[in-house]
């Protein structure tokens, strides 16, 4: 989907919240399931049964729905923030595997001619064979070690 223009009151400064602002979104959504059971029936395709049947897809109108909800809903400070709220809701519909959340602020906040501010995301449902079992003991080698990095708001100190 594409060029999906919506309304919403996000941004850090004040006025971003007092008065709303367009948001453009582009949305790729990537269906679960085996490829042969979710065929559409388009050309080239390799199965033998061809259906034309919404049950098989995703409806788009239930992705615009969800998209939409999550912008008129509670205010983000940043639009990263935003785009993994959209992302999280588009994956909640069912038959939805992957999303890819192209963000764009069309009126950013800078005093330079910028045509727009944004952001782009993939977020996909774990498959089953990633998600460890309860009875796993954890692997000591795949647990991150927390690491220091710089902390931009103060010179000389470092986040953990």
């Amino acid at each position: 989907m594409r060029s999906l223009r919506l309304m919403g009151t996000h941004g850090i400064l004040p006025e971003e919240r007092l008065r709303a602002q367009p948001f453009e979104l582009d949305l790729d959504v990537y269906l679960a399931g085996d490829p042969e059971t979710m065929d559409l029936g388009l050309p080239g395709s390799t199965s033998e049964c061809h259906v034309d049947d919404l049950t098989r897809t995703v409806d788009y109108a239930l992705v615009v729905q969800a998209a939409a909800a999550v912008m008129a809903g509670e205010p983000c400070n940043l639009i990263e923030t935003l785009a993994e709220k959209v992302a999280g809701s588009v994956l909640a519909i069912a038959g939805v595997a992957c999303v890819t959340v192209a963000l764009r602020k069309l009126r950013p906040p800078v005093e330079a001619d910028l045509g727009s501010a944004g952001v782009r995301i993939t977020r996909s449902i774990p498959s089953p064979d990633s998600i460890p079992s309860p009875d796993s003991s954890p692997d000591p080698h795949s647990i991150p070690i927390p690491h220091s990095i710089p902390d931009p708001r103060s010179p000389g100190r470092d986040v953990t």
